[in-house]
């Protein structure tokens, strides 16, 4: 598969770049290539202990290519008569290596009840596809109930990350006593694509620019719980508990589904946290304490926004 960002002169233009504001040359610099990659993808499957397990069938209709085309029917796999079989795992490897710090997913048009249980992201610089060998960092996991409270529209898994990658994984973990998982849209060639058109915009206005895509309000994670401008993390009444979470990645989506989908009307929301001695999910959404920076203590964590 291959692409590139014909896309970014239109956002380029819609973010109000005047054509006088750069010379040619410099605007050529900026935008390079263009952006064109190329990317190879595969399934494999594995058992409860990590092995490669002999594959599953994908059910009648489906193919691989149809779970990056939002166009397409769900992809369907299933493994039954073998028990043992738990995951399914879709493998990208990049020809130029990336930053991806989120993508998209959308569920399958059916219920819930055949979605997946776990999904995670890992990420790797020396994976080779010959002997199917690497080293694989997990980026972020998310359990599909949290990621599809809103389904048939795209939603993101949202982590940190600084590093470029050339192979990327989606992992999707089977439910228990399930033989049958369909796996709705990823949207991984849309997050490539439109994180190079950021930077293209960040190289040409030397400025930095909320992420077009994910409308992420919440910046990087700091380290600590979150103070306000006067170095004070006493505002337990100026927050609102969302839920409970055994990883960071969760109460940062918990955060970011709560700020795109509530009436914020009388809200000022100005911070997450997660607390990992009580593993729970905290929103700063009052004026009476407006989170400004992380504490230092590693037992919390803690992302601001520009709505300072």
């Amino acid at each position: 598969m291959q692409f590139s960002k014909s896309a970014l002169f239109y956002f380029l233009a819609s973010a109000g770049v005047a054509a006088g504001d750069t010379t040619n040359s410099n605007l050529k610099d900026a935008v390079g290539d263009g952006g064109v990659n190329k990317m190879s993808f595969s399934l494999t499957y594995t058992n409860n202990d990590g092995s490669i397990c002999s594959p599953c069938l994908l059910c009648e209709g489906s193919a691989l290519p149809n779970v990056f085309d939002p166009k397409s029917a769900s992809l369907c796999v299933s493994c039954t008569g073998n028990d043992s079989c738990n995951e399914a795992i879709i493998t990208n490897s990049f020809h130029k290596a990336w930053g991806m710090t989120y993508t998209s997913f959308v569920s399958h048009e059916g219920d819930a009840s055949l979605d997946p249980d776990e999904i995670s992201i890992l990420a790797s610089d020396d994976y080779d596809e010959g002997s199917d060998s690497g080293t694989w960092n997990k980026l972020a996991t998310s359990s599909a109930a949290l990621l599809f409270q809103q389904r048939n529209m795209p939603q993101h898994i949202l982590f940190d990350n600084s590093v470029m990658y050339r192979h990327y994984r989606i992992v999707f973990r089977c439910k228990d006593n399930s033989n049958i998982m369909k796996i709705g849209h990823v949207g991984i060639v849309q997050s490539y694509t439109k994180t190079y058109a950021v930077q293209i915009f960040e190289n040409i206005t030397k400025s930095g620019v909320l992420d077009f895509v994910t409308t992420n309000p919440f910046g990087p994670a700091m380290v600590g719980f979150c103070y306000n401008q006067n170095g004070n993390v006493n505002g337990h009444q100026a927050r609102k508990a969302l839920s409970n979470h055994d990883d960071s990645n969760d109460c940062l989506m918990s955060c970011y589904n709560y700020v795109m989908s509530s009436n914020l009307e009388g809200e000022h929301v100005s911070g997450c946290q997660y607390d990992r001695h009580i593993k729970k999910c905290f929103v700063y959404n009052k004026n009476s304490f407006v989170a400004t920076s992380g504490s230092g203590d590693t037992r919390g964590t803690c992302w601001v926004t520009g709505n300072q």
